[in-house]
């Protein structure tokens, strides 16, 4: 426990100082943390993919890192007059909804795109990832984002609202990968299943 209190003293510092830096550099591992878990529980691969692994750690250093850090800031800048005028439950329900109907819509359709590309994967195997998963991603996530956001923009100061949600995102990233290669998972299954069975008959044989 006084481990873990020094290093949120040195990490509180170095937020302090440099909050965009530090809040990127948490981001990718916490983003290749979640897609090991999601391969190990949700997948159960006997062997985790670390090529996979790194892409959303690359993702998290890159993109939820940076793009976290600066939305919070300007969300935050956005909503800071409604707080001063009008109180404290307009200025959370402004925030929650810019997060929710502003950002995260895009957002998703970002991210599925950029797994996307980073795999090599062509604007067909896109548009159906879209069709199948985003209405049903996108609904879960407001399922789990307001009440999350809410205690976060209620509770929490604000220069620590991008490492809440990252706490958070340790969950709903493992979901996100989970989704993003849900196919790829589904044909590794086929793949072995067709490889079992073909060693089976081929041992009938003999």
């Amino acid at each position: 426990m006084a481990f873990l209190g020094r290093f949120f003293r040195w990490w509180s510092k170095n937020l302090d100082e440099r909050p965009y830096t530090t809040q990127i550099l948490t981001n990718g591992p916490l983003w290749a943390s979640a897609d090991a878990i999601c391969q190990k529980f949700a997948e159960k691969r006997e062997e985790i993919d670390w090529a996979r692994t790194a892409r959303m750690g690359a993702y998290g250093y890159f993109v939820a890192g940076p793009l976290f850090s600066w939305w919070y800031t300007y969300l935050e800048r956005i909503a800071a007059p409604v707080l001063w005028k009008r109180g404290m439950m307009p200025y959370i329900a402004l925030k929650i909804g810019l997060d929710q109907l502003v950002f995260e819509p895009p957002y998703l359709l970002a991210f599925f795109g950029i797994m996307n590309i980073s795999e090599g994967k062509s604007w067909e195997d896109y548009k159906t990832t879209i069709k199948t998963e985003y209405a049903h991603t996108f609904a879960l996530d407001c399922a789990v984002w307001p009440a999350a956001q809410y205690l976060n923009f209620r509770y929490v100061p604000t220069r620590f609202h991008a490492l809440y949600v990252n706490a958070i995102s340790l969950g709903w990233a493992s979901f996100l990968s989970f989704v993003a290669h849900r196919g790829d998972a589904n044909s590794t299954q086929k793949i072995k299943a067709v490889a079992s069975t073909e060693t089976v008959t081929s041992t009938s044989e003999k």
